[in-house]
């Protein structure tokens, strides 16, 4: 009887603490949308994208129902469980671009956070990728045991629910301004598939000149992964209605290319995630930036060469954010130094680059 109350009052305690986190969250949104009118269109969007899930998730639970015959297993199909996961992370896209507003609104406090929040956004990009690549991989694994276990599977209701999610895809990407995504996209290394479009990118704009505006020098990987995707679903779609016409199964056509149209998505998917994940994790692990490694030896090159200054010690400079470092060093000064002349000095040479820098200056007998 005792832990019988011990547990009701543990799953008490987590409602409680989920309410309580859910309204912090409702309220903080709500004052966002007041002062940003940004935010308001990013949550209009994320309701839009949620109503698209649903519709591909019934759209999905419809064809499954379709399948009648009890001797043969009948599943939903993949192609089109793959671009569900693509929405989802559509969906988390928009949940980063609102954070992004968030983060821009808070200052940093000695209190809370005195590198600011910008680590914020960082997180919940390397989130997003991360669950994105997850889903990749479970949609490979539910392919592969499709391989080996074939199901039957409706090809009447794939169409349309992918041309409403493509259009609800570049919705999410041009219709919010995702200030960390537009940075990592730029930041990151090319995916494969981007490198693979390279070619025809150039191609297509040779001829028609006015895209290389949108191609040029890189297609947005986010918007390709949409383009592909819906492609392949198409493909797929058109594969299984001509098969359904010429087998004696005409409603249920064999799902092979099903699964192997939802193992491509997955593989894109994948490689599309990768780059932008590494990009993050990097930061996340207080790396330095590879295009600041040089202005950063110039300017600690400089900083040493101060007057007063004898050496530089324990140089940490590292990335908080997608636009902002942090860093930390000591500083050996002569004896008869003025020790915060020497101070300033050190921190107008860094501080255009290091926003957020500690110094501790260190006297030294010569």
């Amino acid at each position: 009887m005792f832990s019988c109350l011990q547990l009701i009052n543990a799953v008490y305690q987590d409602f409680q603490s989920a309410h309580t986190l859910i309204s912090y969250l409702v309220s903080e949104i709500k004052q966002l949308a007041k002062i940003e009118a940004k935010a308001v269109r990013a949550v209009r969007i994320a309701f839009v994208i949620l109503a698209c899930l649903l519709y591909l998730l019934i759209e999905c639970n419809i064809s499954n129902r379709l399948v009648i015959n009890p001797h043969i297993s009948h599943k939903f199909s993949l192609t089109l469980t793959a671009f569900t996961h693509l929405l989802i992370f559509d969906l988390l896209s928009v949940i980063v671009a609102l954070i992004s507003f968030w983060t821009n609104r808070k200052k940093a406090s000695v209190e809370s956070y005195s590198l600011g929040y910008e680590r914020f956004e960082v997180v919940a990009v390397f989130a997003s990728t991360i669950l994105a690549i997850l889903l990749s991989f479970f949609e490979i694994k539910e392919a592969v045991e499709r391989i080996f276990e074939p199901a039957e599977i409706s090809s009447n209701h794939m169409l349309t629910p992918c041309l409403i999610a493509f259009g609800v895809h570049l919705l999410s990407i041009y219709g919010v301004d995702n200030m960390a995504f537009a940075h990592v996209i730029q930041a990151c290394g090319s995916s494969w598939l981007q490198e693979h479009t390279t070619d025809i990118s150039r191609t297509i704009c040779r001829i028609i000149p006015g895209l290389s505006r949108v191609l040029l020098p890189r297609v947005n990987p986010i918007s390709l992964i949409g383009v592909t995707t819906t492609t392949t679903v198409c493909i797929v779609y058109l594969i299984l209605i001509n098969m359904s016409k010429t087998s004696q199964h005409i409603n249920f056509p064999d799902p092979l290319p099903d699964t192997l149209g939802g193992m491509i998505i997955s593989l894109m998917l994948f490689g599309t995630m990768m780059p932008m994940m590494l990009y993050s994790g990097r930061i996340l692990l207080q790396t330095t930036p590879a295009h600041l490694v040089s202005p950063l030896d110039k300017a600690l090159r400089e900083a040493s060469t101060v007057d007063g200054v004898l050496e530089l010690q324990n140089e940490h400079i590292w990335s908080i954010g997608y636009n902002d470092l942090a860093g930390s060093l000591y500083v050996r000064v002569r004896r008869d130094a003025n020790e915060q002349l020497v101070l300033a000095h050190v921190t107008n040479r860094l501080s255009s680059l290091v926003k957020y820098l500690t110094i501790q200056v260190c006297g030294f007998l010569n």
